[in-house]
């Protein structure tokens, strides 16, 4: 199989599977069966045909509308198909880069796997954080047991584990000072998950730069008049944005400065 062949399956697939992990963070909030029941349209609660499950065509195809009742999506629908996509495309690229291969088999699909179940646990803390600010503790504790089972297989330094946990009574020292109103205990959760998937020192630079993200963003809402001093924003997407491009951009960024 040639490597444009797989990045385009990787991306098509990122964009179905992201249509299903949107579901799967509303219904984490909703109480709903994950596994069970149709989609359905979110107002009239239509049953959702297979038309209407096509990734990003179909919201284009009705402008945005449910194309039953004819109330406006929300935007995250197509916004997260594409976002796994692009997920799941930046996950081949990386097992390649990872692993050293010049083509897909093997250990890199291995590592194509790694990364892409990673990606659906952080898409889905995404959206449930983004749009509900929750943290589901039955997604980051899964993700949690998942990353530390494959340390045995990639390696790891003691380091990697004592940033970890760092970062943890780090956030944890946060959670108590504002007592739960600056930072939630889902945060602390969501810190041992990327301590433990970045590894150190890539770690420290995606909570280094989760903050100078949040940071800017909360001065912009403000600037706008959108948010107040005393209004709160989740920070989870932040924190996932900077594991991300430290992921991406961390060992670059480290042997140019150090």
């Amino acid at each position: 199989m040639s490597s444009l062949v797989f990045y385009a399956l990787c991306f098509v697939s990122g964009l179905f599977i992201g249509s299903f992990l949107n579901v799967v963070a509303d219904r984490l909030v909703s109480g709903e069966s994950i596994w069970f029941g149709h989609s359905h349209c979110d107002f009239c609660r239509k049953i959702l045909g297979v038309i209407d499950l096509v990734p990003v065509l179909s919201f284009l195809s009705c402008f945005g509308r449910c194309r039953y009742c004819k109330k406006k999506l929300s935007i995250a629908y197509p916004l997260s198909e594409i976002l796994t996509g692009g997920m799941f495309l930046l996950c081949a690229i990386s097992a390649r880069v990872f692993v050293g291969d010049f083509y897909i088999g093997g250990r890199s699909l291995l590592m194509f796997a790694y990364f892409a179940i990673v990606s659906c646990f952080y898409i889905i803390i995404f959206l449930a954080d983004a749009k509900y600010q929750i943290i589901p503790t039955k997604v980051v504790v899964p993700a949690i047991i998942f990353v530390g089972a494959f340390y045995p297989v990639l390696g790891f330094e003691s380091a990697d584990l004592i940033s970890a946990f760092s970062l943890v009574a780090f956030f944890w020292g946060l959670f108590i000072v504002t007592k739960g109103k600056g930072m939630g205990f889902g945060d602390v959760r969501l810190a041992l998950l990327i301590g433990l998937f970045n590894r150190f020192p890539n770690s420290i630079l995606a909570i280094l730069m989760a903050f100078v993200l949040g940071s800017v963003f909360s001065v912009i809402l403000m600037i706008f008049g959108k948010k107040g001093m005393k209004d709160r924003i989740a920070f989870g997407p932040f924190m996932l944005l900077g594991s991300v491009l430290a992921f991406v951009f961390g060992d670059v960024f480290f042997a140019w400065y150090l």
